[in-house]
């Protein structure tokens, strides 16, 4: 139903905002006096504590579906942060990137966030709220769609060099050495996750790098290195043991976003190369622009890494295992019921240890 969505969030954004009062409200988010609060659900919440609200983050469908938002991957301004623009001619181009780039001075402000992007004022109505809450999330545009891509143009090309195997090879044959390497790496590094993005950046690293020094005048081998390289640059910049619990350390700042400047480079050689040779490889979109904010607007304020989605995607996979387990009637009783449990068997566990 189209009200669902808006919904549950004007009632998620009530519960902030108990939150962040420390205690519980005697009205419902529309005004009308709450059963439960009679009935003795009042005070404190949990003590001399409160919850603040700091980050609000996910992907691309959800933060749409969530805010209603004007701007987006196929409208005119890609960016829901900036007037980044998908328009060939316009001083704002989203390829453009760096700190120098000119849609860098169009961040928008909260009253324009509102005004101009935002077409559902669910979240917006929070206390307090400001448009640096809305962040861009690592994992979905960094392990589920950068990585991704760039690896799938680099194995064509790595395929057609034959890199695993001879020249006289089929293209399938040499495909599938190239896994049989992957796998190799893998559990010489005793990787499980086969499927992990952060392990095939890094088995491309290696291999592309591999191939550049093999072949030191070819300037795409070195570009296409250089994409991998600087990839897992950033990924070691925000897991350096020096960070701290929150923030970067101040030159593990400078090292993620001089790696993201240098991915940027690289990757847009080969992309414009790419459209000069008619080859459909090293596409480029808005989500890589959304990685200079990450580097630029986030990054100071805290770890990407720390604060990316992992435990929440986690999370709904554990509920989807529970809700495919449970008798479609009473589905939502059972889900919640079963997941409580879960919950409190591992806090038990805990405890015991």
């Amino acid at each position: 139903m189209p009200m669902t969505v808006p919904t549950l969030d004007t009632w998620l954004t009530w519960s902030l905002t108990e939150l962040q009062l420390g205690h519980f409200l005697d009205t419902d988010p529309w005004g009308r006096p709450l059963e439960r609060y009679s009935k003795g659900r009042k005070g404190q919440i949990c003590g001399d504590y409160k919850g603040i609200l700091v980050v609000h983050k996910g992907d691309e469908k959800y933060m749409q579906k969530v805010y209603r938002l004007s701007h987006g991957a196929v409208s005119k301004h890609v960016c829901m942060l900036c007037e980044a623009s998908s328009e060939v001619d316009s001083p704002y181009l989203y390829t453009f990137h760096g700190m120098s780039a000119c849609h860098r001075s169009t961040r928008l402000s909260t009253s324009e966030f509102i005004e101009k992007v935002v077409g559902l004022q669910t979240f917006v109505r929070l206390p307090g709220f400001h448009v640096d809450f809305i962040q861009h999330d690592w994992l979905h545009v960094v392990d589920l769609s950068l990585i991704p891509e760039c690896s799938a143009s680099a194995l064509v090309e790595l395929v057609r060099e034959s890199v695993w195997g001879g020249e006289g090879t089929h293209v399938d044959q040499r495909l599938r050495l190239g896994y049989v390497a992957f796998i190799k790496a893998c559990k010489a590094d005793k990787v499980k996750s086969r499927g992990e993005a952060v392990v095939l950046a890094k088995w491309l690293a290696k291999v592309c790098l591999d191939v550049a020094i093999r072949n030191p005048d070819d300037e795409h081998a070195q570009l296409r290195a250089s994409v991998f390289v600087n990839l897992v640059a950033m990924r070691r910049a925000m897991s350096a043991p020096n960070n701290d619990h929150v923030k970067l350390h101040p030159a593990n700042l400078v090292a993620l976003q001089k790696a993201n400047y240098l991915f940027h480079c690289a990757h847009n050689w080969l992309a414009t190369e790419a459209i000069k040779d008619d080859k459909l490889l090293w596409k480029t979109r808005p989500k890589y622009h959304k990685l200079d904010h990450i580097a630029y607007d986030h990054a100071p304020q805290h770890n990407p890494l720390h604060l990316a989605c992992y435990v929440e995607e986690d999370g709904v996979g554990q509920v989807k295992r529970l809700a495919a387990k449970s008798h479609p009637k009473r589905l939502g009783e059972q889900v919640l019921a079963r997941y409580a449990a879960y919950i409190c068997c591992r806090w038990l566990r805990q405890l015991t240890e």
